[in-house]
């Protein structure tokens, strides 16, 4: 009997392995959700100098819209955080970040663009897939502050960010042993 019910457990998880399905919840949890809002936001601060304000603005509402709508889900229309919300303010950002600069390739238009759209990718971040292109996606925007300057003072300014990368990646990862935040601090250090 028990022989035939380990048999049937093995099957159900070789079927979920051949359809691409997994078993187990892989949403992100609040703490997650807060790692990922300060990377995002250490990352931002260096190109706060470099970018129009109204980027800097769209950029850092999106990143404060989705954390009230963690704490409070009421206040904040989930339509707003959706996909095609998002879709659209990511088009609207690109039609406006070419209207601001006069042409869409070139260091500013592009680094403007990958601010806002960082930050929509954050909004509509769900699954731990998600928030490791998130991860990924953060770490690129703040390598694109050295397009603008190569000093130590630039390296200095983006140590918080590297810290708070280490951070968010170890919150994603450990989901079972909930370390403290200090503690993940002092093993990214």
């Amino acid at each position: 009997m028990i022989s035939v019910l380990g048999q049937r457990r093995v099957n159900a998880k070789n079927k979920s392995k051949l359809s691409g399905k997994r078993t187990r919840n892989t949403d992100i949890d609040i703490r997650s959700v807060h790692a990922l809002a300060a990377l995002l936001l250490l990352s931002q601060l260096p190109h706060l100098l470099h970018l129009p304000l109204w980027v800097s603005a769209v950029g850092i509402c999106i990143v404060l819209v989705k954390l009230a709508h963690k704490q409070l889900p009421t206040i904040v229309p989930k339509l707003m955080l959706s996909q095609v919300g998002m879709t659209a303010i990511g088009l609207t950002g690109a039609v406006l970040v070419k209207q601001e600069y006069g042409y869409f390739l070139g260091r500013d238009p592009c680094v403007a663009l990958l601010f806002i759209l960082v930050s929509a990718k954050f909004a509509e971040t769900r699954k731990s897939s998600d928030a490791t292109l998130l991860l990924c996606l953060c770490a690129f925007l703040l390598l694109t502050q050295y397009f603008y300057s190569q000093t130590i003072l630039s390296a200095l300014i983006t140590l918080p960010a590297v810290i708070a990368l280490g951070n968010a990646l170890i919150v994603i990862r450990d989901t079972q042993f909930k370390s403290t935040t200090k503690s993940n601090v002092k093993l990214v250090g």
